[in-house]
């Protein structure tokens, strides 16, 4: 999954205004009119508005952390760093912070 914050070189607890600046500084930047020759350029537009389109609507914006989040959180536990074990101490850690986090941004 294609981690859309990173795309915009913003912070996951950004606002909205400041996705919105950060979005219209690189579409000007990486507009295809100011690279013509340079093919891509058209795939880096795409991919900031891609990522800007999601990260606009609170809604989107809900879905994706959550399916960013639970990707992440799989890919921690196939990994070997720790047994996958729901009882251990640093992935219930993990676990409850996520879900305290993803309660503030509901609100």
């Amino acid at each position: 999954m294609k981690d859309y914050y990173a795309i915009l070189g913003v912070v996951r607890d950004s606002s909205i205004r400041q996705i919105k600046q950060t979005y219209k500084k690189l579409a000007k930047e990486w507009h295809p009119d100011l690279h013509p020759n340079d093919p891509g350029c058209r795939t880096k537009i795409q991919e900031i508005n891609e990522a800007y389109e999601v990260l606009r609507d609170p809604q989107k914006r809900r879905a994706y952390d959550r399916r960013f989040e639970g990707e992440r959180i799989s890919r921690i536990q196939t990994s070997g760093f720790h047994s996958g074990d729901p009882e251990d101490p640093f992935l219930s850690y993990f676990l409850r912070m996520n879900e305290i986090l993803r309660k503030r941004t509901e609100k």
